[in-house]
């Protein structure tokens, strides 16, 4: 019992210093502050949400635990990917924010964007630069047909060793792992599990649309799609301010 309450005290304090460095950093402190209102006007369709969480936004300690854990593999907390419907709701794996991992499997859903940000300490929205509607529709119907798979747990932590190898290339010899040619054909017919970024780019790439990310399209994060030049930062959302 005391190694759960320190392990989870050495979450809380590293969640708590990375989410207050956040804000300072470069990469967010750019981007355009909105309030809770301005931020559901502003969303369109196609645009791609990601968010922060608080531990009390959860359902169950096992799936914040699992948020806190991506987070810091990532280092930063904007560690979900959803994109958002022609009728403002969310399309993504665990949408439902309700839901406890004794409701599993988690799965591809639709949830109101409205909802799912009362529960979000922190949101960003993201607009893909320069796509056509005929490409955002398609990766939507992509992402519509998928509805109801199972998530990918197994392939979100072989994602997160591979990511590890990679960075430790880098380190050595400025190494980097291009992007998988992935080609129209097998994208229909792959219907194996996901997880939150990798279905997101998947359906980009069914659109043909260019994300901009030169990594194996199976171990893209959120972060990516921070980090693309293909993606403008709207707006963030932080509640409280």
């Amino acid at each position: 019992m005391s190694y759960t309450i320190e392990y989870e005290q050495f979450l809380n304090e590293s969640v708590s210093n990375l989410f207050e460095n956040i804000f300072s950093n470069k990469k967010y402190a750019d981007i355009k502050k909105v309030a809770f209102h301005e931020y559901l006007e502003t969303a369109k369709m196609g645009d791609l949400q990601t968010c922060y969480l608080k531990k009390s936004s959860y359902p169950d300690t096992m799936r914040w635990i699992s948020s806190r854990i991506t987070g810091l593999a990532q280092g930063q907390f904007f560690n979900t990917l959803k994109m958002i419907d022609d009728n403002k709701t969310l399309i993504g794996y665990a949408a439902n924010v309700t839901k406890k991992s004794f409701d599993l499997p988690i799965i591809l859903e639709e949830y109101p964007i409205k909802k799912y940000l009362l529960k979000a300490q922190s949101a960003i929205l993201l607009r893909p630069k320069d796509i056509s509607e005929m490409q955002k529709q398609k990766a939507l119907d992509y992402l519509r047909k998928r509805l109801n798979e199972k998530y990918d747990y197994a392939g979100l932590i072989k994602s997160a060793f591979s990511r590890i190898f990679e960075s430790a290339k880098k380190l050595v010899n400025n190494e980097k792992k291009e992007a998988t040619d992935i080609t129209n054909k097998f994208i229909k017919k792959f219907k194996a599990p996901m997880f939150c970024s990798n279905i997101i780019a998947m359906a980009y790439k069914y659109a043909k649309y260019d994300i901009g990310i030169s990594k194996d399209i199976f171990i893209i994060w959120p972060c990516d799609f921070l980090d693309s030049d293909k993606f403008e930062k709207i707006c963030i959302y932080k509640k409280g301010k």
